[in-house]
């Protein structure tokens, strides 16, 4: 909403109404990682490195979404040793994601080193050009169209019935490495630029 209205949704406001969740309620991950997103929404990046460092310090030290708000901060402050460790710890959890070479361009242009962030979207284009699989990860389902912990069966079944709509391949882990081989050797015009796959942690 800020991004459309500035004048009308300050991120202040929304750093305030988090900032007093997390009074009524500390331990909440959620909150603390949001905050330290709306910090760097608000150019306040010391500010948000406290909070992603307070969520891997008290809560998760493998949270991912902490390193990467670890590794935004680090390019906001210029510290590119920081971005760099940070972008080393997200690649731990998946040393093939294809979006690190996104994430690497990022530093590199943020160092000023051109030829090599263009090295690296290239390498993003040739790993895109093999095929991708992005995963959707649902937390929980309800019935409940009102809850705010879970997705609602209803709004479930309209995301299955876009990527349907959409001409989506979606894929089960039993098929995930036929998707990749069907990439490679489809002509461009036969392959589907995305394959989802759909997963519950819980």
């Amino acid at each position: 909403l800020h991004q459309t209205a500035p004048l009308k949704f300050s991120v202040d406001e929304a750093i305030q109404l988090l900032q007093a969740r997390l009074q009524e309620d500390p331990g909440s991950v959620e909150s603390m990682l949001l905050l330290g997103e709306l910090y760097l929404t608000a150019q306040r990046p010391a500010e948000a490195r406290k909070q992603f460092l307070a969520v891997l310090r008290d809560i998760n030290p493998a949270c991912l979404r902490a390193h990467l708000g670890l590794f935004e901060a680090g390019i906001a402050l210029r510290d590119f040793v920081e971005a760099r460790e940070q972008l080393n710890c997200v690649a731990q959890f998946n040393p093939l994601d294809p979006y690190l070479y996104y994430y690497l361009a990022r530093l590199e242009t943020a160092r000023g080193d051109f030829y090599r962030a263009y090295q690296a979207l290239d390498r993003l284009e040739a790993a895109g050009q093999r095929g991708a699989v992005a995963v959707l990860l649902y937390h929980a389902l309800s019935r409940d169209p009102c809850t705010h912990s879970a997705v609602s069966v209803s709004r479930f079944d309209e995301h299955i019935q876009a990527l349907r709509d959409a001409k989506i391949d979606i894929v089960t882990p039993a098929r995930m490495a036929d998707a990749f081989k069907s990439a490679g050797t489809a002509p461009p015009a036969a392959r589907s630029p995305l394959s989802v796959m759909v997963t519950f942690d819980d």
